[in-house]
């Protein structure tokens, strides 16, 4: 795990970026086809989440299940078919009886990194940043005395301690049963302390979903 100290004013930071983005709290960092997929589409796929908390495994499964099949795919999860010691084991097995079962590929999903954010937050935030029309004299924060007013009291405010995460995750498309990698995308999510981690899930997996459309490797 990577440790790393933000502080609240820092509006370069990566973090600031996410924080006001506004919209999804995922970003794809990395993406790749295979180029020779040509117009070949996927779908019938099942989903692999290689996390042994039982409880994460089947909650990413589902949502890709439900997001796919939205999208009029035909999608299963693996946790109740195949334990993952099992595939593990053996894994040609395991791609056998997805191929009987009807699936064209597997969707294999990992969780590569969690970041820790560790960031200084006042409880009294003041605009500090100027905005164009704030050079306009007959703005308060023309003079450099109310400006200094509003910043001194955040220097006193009293600061505290927020713990963010970013999850960094990989997931790779494989034909199945071949085993050929055909897409694989890389994502980071910004996780705010006390977000609405169902919500962070799902807005991840719209992302994901989304690529492998915008990368025609699904309908």
């Amino acid at each position: 795990m990577n440790r790393l100290r933000y502080f609240a004013l820092c509006p370069a930071s990566l973090l600031a970026a996410w924080l006001f983005a506004g919209c999804s709290h995922t970003k794809v960092t990395s993406s790749w086809v295979d180029p020779a997929l040509g117009a070949k589409r996927y779908e019938a796929i099942m989903v692999v989440a290689v996390d042994e908390r039982a409880d994460v495994r089947r909650r990413v499964e589902e949502e890709f299940v439900r997001q796919l099949t939205e999208r009029g795919l035909r999608a299963a999860v693996s946790h109740d078919r195949f334990a993952l010691a099992d595939i593990k084991e053996d894994k040609q097995n395991a791609a056998g009886a997805m191929r009987e079962a009807g699936f064209d590929a597997v969707l294999v999903v990992r969780l590569v990194d969690t970041r820790t954010l560790v960031r200084t937050m006042p409880e009294f935030r003041p605009q500090l940043a100027l905005t164009p029309y704030q050079f306009d004299p007959a703005v308060p924060y023309r003079s450099w005395t109310a400006y200094y007013d509003t910043s001194y009291a955040y220097a006193l405010d009293q600061a505290r301690e927020r713990t963010d995460e970013v999850l960094v995750l990989e997931s790779n498309l494989y034909e199945v049963p071949a085993g050929g990698l055909k897409w694989t995308g890389h994502t980071e999510t910004f996780v705010p302390e006390g977000a609405d981690k169902p919500e962070k899930l799902r807005a991840f997996v719209r992302t994901i979903v989304a690529n492998l459309a915008e990368n025609r490797v699904i309908p």
